[in-house]
């Protein structure tokens, strides 16, 4: 081991955190009794790295942990349901002033996903909010039952994509525009925004294509429909246009996030309540059901 001065370990930093898989813990009574939350996927890391800040761990040098890109790994469970869900009970403990960020965060997120067709994905965010609103009661229900249900929730089409340069071409695809179209692409989303029945009239029935790891909105401004690619699957989804599902989806989430903001306080004060419960050791064994 590398000798390194106290001083290191306890300079004054901002809140940071590192990746379990570079970090080490003593396992001892003083952590034992200080779980991490159970969230299994995005944001256990954050929210202990936050709650440890300042303490003393460590990191092996020349210990790598080699994954695959998120872009090509990052399934739409983990991405939308489990980070907006996770990350919303972080921040409520942990950032101040989160009550007045949050909205404007979970709209962008909505609003890029209706305009890019992903209607799994609004499902997904509008389910995070409705675990949202159940408070710490949420770790009452089974784990296993709630990723049962996302991944039906999450199902779509898929084809197989065997030609190669069908995805080299999407690979190297440059989404540039003509000077009109430039213009046409900061014009529509406002017209959108403000008569949405636009979107009926102006779009074509013609195909577009697009990589799957965040398309630009640019590319469904004129197109009922587009073949989004998974470059690491070769695999395919054409997302298609639906008015009546945008307006209906809409319609829910403006009611599920103002509720959100109506009992933001409330929130508050059963995840800071509950939060010795949920990081206890005793809570964990009857969670994993190890009795």
């Amino acid at each position: 081991m590398n000798e390194i001065s106290d001083e290191v370990y306890y300079k004054d930093y901002p809140k940071v955190h590192g990746g379990w898989f570079y970090c080490s813990f003593p396992v001892n009574k003083s952590y034992i009794n200080k779980l991490p939350m159970p969230f299994f996927i995005r944001g256990d890391d954050v929210e202990y790295g936050y709650r440890n800040h300042g303490k003393v761990f460590i990191q092996l040098n020349g210990i790598c942990i080699w994954h695959a890109p998120f872009y090509y790994r990052v399934n739409k469970i983990t991405d939308i349901y489990y980070m907006f869900r996770n990350m919303f009970i972080v921040n409520t403990l942990y950032t101040k002033g989160f009550k007045q960020k949050f909205k404007a965060l979970y709209c962008e997120k909505f609003h890029y996903a209706i305009e890019t067709y992903d209607y799994v994905s609004v499902r997904l965010l509008i389910k995070a909010i409705e675990d949202i609103l159940k408070g710490s009661r949420i770790f009452n229900e089974n784990p296993v039952e709630i990723m049962h249900l996302l991944q039906e929730m999450a199902k779509e089409p898929e084809d197989c994509v065997s030609d190669p340069y069908e995805l080299y071409a999407i690979r190297d695809k440059r989404f540039e525009w003509s000077k009109l179209r430039c213009v046409l692409n900061r014009i529509l989303p406002v017209c959108y925004k403000w008569m949405p029945c636009l979107k009926c009239i102006i779009k074509r029935n013609k195909m577009n294509t697009a990589p799957e790891w965040f398309p630009p909105e640019d590319a469904f401004l004129l197109h009922k429909q587009v073949k989004v690619y998974n470059l690491l699957k070769h695999t395919s989804i054409t997302r298609k246009f639906d008015f009546h599902k945008e307006r209906t989806l809409t319609r829910e989430f403006r009611k599920k996030i103002k509720e959100l903001e109506d009992r933001y306080d409330i929130l508050e004060e059963d995840y800071s309540s509950n939060f010795a419960r949920l990081t206890s050791y005793d809570f964990w064994r009857g969670y994993l059901s190890l009795d």
